[in-house]
């Protein structure tokens, strides 16, 4: 098996990487949704007249900025996903330590 340095909080345990893909998947999923429904509202409401050209636009740029991000600059969404996926490991392990603590 692979080095197991238990001690050294920064490194990820096979246990902490189950956990990160459990999340990576959850927001995927949820993130998928919302992208899908926010499109759907505004062709919606775009094709039942009522926005205006000007407004859907300004939606349809809007939809881009905020989720066409990761698309253009998949670094930026990776990194930021696993920065996101540490903290939560992170606040994982202090809430187990307390609980440990608290048990004593």
């Amino acid at each position: 098996m692979v080095d197991d340095p238990s001690n050294d909080d920064a490194l990820l345990s096979p246990e902490d990487m189950r956990y990160w893909l459990k999340l990576e998947i959850q927001s995927a999923r949820l993130a998928t949704r919302r992208r899908i429904s926010e499109a759907s509202a505004l062709v919606e409401d775009y094709a039942a007249g009522k926005l205006t050209r000007d407004k859907a636009n300004e939606r349809l740029e809007a939809h881009t900025l905020r989720w066409g991000l990761g698309a253009r600059n998949p670094d930026v969404s990776l990194q930021y996903e696993i920065d996101e996926a540490r903290d939560e490991i992170h606040r994982r392990r202090l809430r187990e330590k307390r609980s440990g603590e608290r048990s004593r």
